[in-house]
C-alpha cells in the first residue's frame, strides 16, 4: 500500500486528506496520527473512487458497505462542456461522517 504521505498529488479539502492511502486499485483506509482514528468505524476500511464523486465504501467494523451514485450530465461531457452535479471528496466524507453518526453511538456501533 501507498500511504497517504506519499500520494502526489495529494487530495485534500477540508476533511479528507490524510486519511486514505491507496494499494490494490482500492482507497484504504491510512489512519493518521490523530487520537481515536486507528480504530473506530473506519477500522479496516476501503473505498472505490469513480467519477464525479460515485463511490463504493466498506466498513468492516461496522458491517456495512455504503454505495454513493452521482446522476451527473453525461450530456454537458460530450459537448466539452462543465460537468454538474459533482461531487468532491470532502463532501463525499461529510456524507459517510453522517452515515456512520447515524449507525454508531459514541463511537461504538449500535447493538444488531
Amino acid at each position: 500500500m501507498t500511504p497517504q504521505a506519499e500520494i502526489k498529488p495529494v487530495v485534500s479539502g477540508p476533511t479528507f486528506a490524510n486519511r486514505w492511502g491507496y494499494g490494490m486499485l482500492w482507497w484504504v483506509w491510512d489512519a493518521p496520527n490523530v487520537r481515536g482514528t486507528a480504530t473506530g468505524p473506519y477500522q479496516g476500511a476501503y473505498s472505490a473512487m469513480g467519477a464525479y464523486g460515485q463511490y463504493i465504501t466498506v466498513l468492516p467494523f461496522l458491517d456495512l458497505v455504503v454505495a454513493h451514485q452521482v446522476a451527473f450530465d453525461d450530456e454537458a461531457e460530450r459537448r466539452g462542456q462543465p460537468v454538474t452535479r459533482v461531487v468532491q471528496p470532502w463532501e463525499y466524507d461529510a456524507i459517510l461522517s453522517m452515515i456512520i453518526a447515524a449507525v454508531t453511538t459514541d463511537g461504538e456501533a449500535q447493538e444488531r
